[in-house]
């Protein structure tokens, strides 16, 4: 916690986003500057822009960056969903300077991967010049495919996903306290698993609801999210698209989700 309110106040103080500092490990840098001095690489691929403050170490070298969403975009929603006007303010902040990073840097990458039309026209309207490519998100259908035992457990449903970011919390947290409820009182036996991991506390907070079953990480989601009658996708904020929603498919279950969950 020390180590985030440092990183934020930095980032305050240089009106650079908080990723800058919240990825700028030194230890990291050290293992950067061993394998480029090792072994000059072919290719650099960065799995997030928000990596870009290690971006000038590759002077020369191509370099390819994945966007699981538009991260700006995605800042922008959270701060419309934030209740607080403080905080949402600066979030709203924190989008306007990783906006910036984006037309910057987005232009000087060889190429940029995006997962949906929607986020290659975000990405496209921040930076112009930026060469753009979309690589949808897919599910391997030899590891997720329906079972031969069709049934499912009646009244059962399930969320799959980490409650420790903000738009899976944000979604859990609408479900259980505008739906779940109404749910309740229709089919009172019905029953909600919760697969993945939470922020601390949040368990415990999620197991006082009636029928409400946090299972934490688990091995597979296979088992539970295949023998569900449906997946629920309540998600209202962030960006991309949601590899739940696939593997729901995939598993033959279906889905319940919102238009933002459902987005690209």
């Amino acid at each position: 916690r020390l180590r985030r309110a440092w990183d934020h106040g930095r980032g305050v103080a240089t009106r650079r986003p908080y990723s800058y500092f919240q990825y700028g490990v030194r230890d990291f840098g050290a293992r950067i500057e061993q394998a480029l001095t090792t072994q000059r690489p072919d290719l650099v691929h960065l799995d997030s822009l928000d990596l870009y403050r290690w971006l000038p170490r590759f002077g020369g070298l191509p370099v390819t960056c994945t966007h699981h969403d538009i991260e700006s975009h995605a800042l922008r929603r959270r701060a419309e969903a934030t209740r607080s006007p403080l905080v949402s303010g600066y979030i709203r902040r924190q989008s306007e300077l990783m906006r910036a990073v984006e037309a910057k840097w987005c232009p000087a990458v060889a190429l940029n991967w995006t997962v949906s039309p929607e986020d290659s026209g975000r990405l496209k309207e921040i930076a112009p010049q930026a060469v753009i490519l979309e690589a949808p998100n897919a599910v391997d259908l030899e590891d997720f495919r329906p079972s031969k035992d069709t049934s499912a457990a009646e009244d059962s449903v399930v969320f799959a996903g980490a409650t420790y970011l903000f738009a899976n919390r944000d979604a859990v947290n609408f479900l259980l306290e505008e739906i779940w409820p109404k749910v309740r009182d229709r089919v009172p036996r019905a029953t909600l698993k919760l697969l993945g991991r939470n922020a601390p506390g949040e368990a415990d907070r999620f197991r006082r609801v009636a029928g409400v079953l946090p299972l934490g990480n688990v091995p597979r989601v296979q088992p539970d999210l295949g023998s569900a009658a449906c997946s629920v996708i309540p998600i209202r904020t962030g960006g991309g698209t949601r590899l739940k929603i696939l593997e729901s498919w995939a598993l033959g279950r279906a889905v319940v989700t919102t238009t933002l969950g459902c987005e690209g």
